[in-house]
Parts: structure tokens; C-alpha cells; sequence
């Protein structure tokens, strides 16, 4: 093999490991944002429910595995929103 095919090569594996790193960023960038999306729609429609902040932070502690942290920040974003 010369060198320039070697180079060539070697460019094309980098190409490729890059775009497959690009595809693996996208896709867990759209499963965080989708994530919670569906989190906050949860805790919004368990408010219009009437549920009170310890039923809709326990709930969603529950249904998407959070701790009760993430949950209440979940909760301020949806009261946040449906006030809006």
C-alpha cells in the first residue's frame, strides 16, 4: 500500500468514527430533550388533575425513577408553564 492510500484510509475510518459519534450526541440530545418534555407534561397534567406538590413530585419520583429533587424541579416548571 503507498502512503497516500494509507492516509486516505485512514482519513475515511476518521470520517466514519466521527460521524458515528455525531449520530450518538444527536441521539441522546433527543432522548434528554424528549425525556423531559414528557416529565414536564406529566407533572402539568397531574396539577390540571388537582393533584397538590406532594401527590405530583411523589408520582413522578415514581413513574420516571427521579429523586425527589429532580421531581420538585420538574413541578416548578410545570406550575411555571401552566401560568403562563
Amino acid at each position: 500500500m503507498k502512503m497516500i492510500e494509507v492516509q486516505q484510509c485512514l482519513r475515511e475510518a476518521e470520517w466514519k468514527w466521527e460521524v458515528a459519534e455525531a449520530r450518538k450526541q444527536g441521539f441522546e440530545e433527543g432522548y434528554k430533550e424528549g425525556r423531559q418534555s414528557v416529565i414536564t407534561t406529566a407533572a402539568k397534567n397531574l396539577i390540571k388533575l388537582g393533584n397538590n406538590k406532594a401527590t405530583t413530585t411523589a408520582q413522578l419520583v415514581f413513574l420516571f425513577n427521579l429523586t425527589p429533587n429532580q421531581a420538585e424541579a420538574y413541578y416548578a416548571a410545570a406550575m411555571t408553564q401552566t401560568k403562563a
